[in-house]
């Protein structure tokens, strides 16, 4: 499969979308292939172009596409953070 414009990934993910959480995004578009799911994927892809907050990065707090693991691994991130600052 040829590498195209938009996908899973660019419609669902964020900026700052994990490298693994974009390569599930794109899992999830070859198993459920369709030229229907295509042409929503670029209406969708035209009307985030011009909504603010798909151009924003998200923060620590905010979920995407995490899995449990990830949360997991984030709290764990957070906690060593907070140790290492004393708050």
């Amino acid at each position: 499969m040829k590498a195209g414009l938009t996908g899973f990934a660019q419609v669902y993910g964020k900026y700052n979308t994990t490298p693994y959480d974009k390569l599930k995004l794109d899992l999830t578009y070859i198993e459920n292939y369709s030229f229907v799911l295509d042409i929503k994927l670029m209406f969708l892809t035209f009307k985030i172009l011009f909504q603010k907050e798909n151009t924003e990065g998200v923060e620590k707090w905010q979920v995407t596409a995490a899995t449990k693991e990830n949360l997991e691994q984030i709290k764990e991130e957070e906690e060593k953070e907070m140790k290492e600052t004393g708050k």
